[in-house]
């Protein structure tokens, strides 16, 4: 494997898989209301935030 210098890549090679693995052992002691009360959330945001970043790019795009 290739010597990592940038941190940047040192933390999205290390420390997002980790990420990952803490936030699936904390859901596992979350209930299972809780789990679907999050997963509405996020996705009403996913919902939300989807087109308006779409508006956002085509009036950015539309300035010349």
């Amino acid at each position: 494997m290739f010597p990592v210098e940038n941190r940047l890549e040192r933390v999205l090679l290390f420390g997002l898989p980790a990420m990952i693995v803490l936030l699936g052992c904390g859901a596992s002691f979350l209930t299972i209301r809780a789990i679907l009360q999050l997963l509405n959330f996020l996705i009403a945001w996913g919902c939300a935030s989807i087109p308006l970043a779409v508006l956002v790019g085509h009036c950015a795009l539309d300035e010349d």
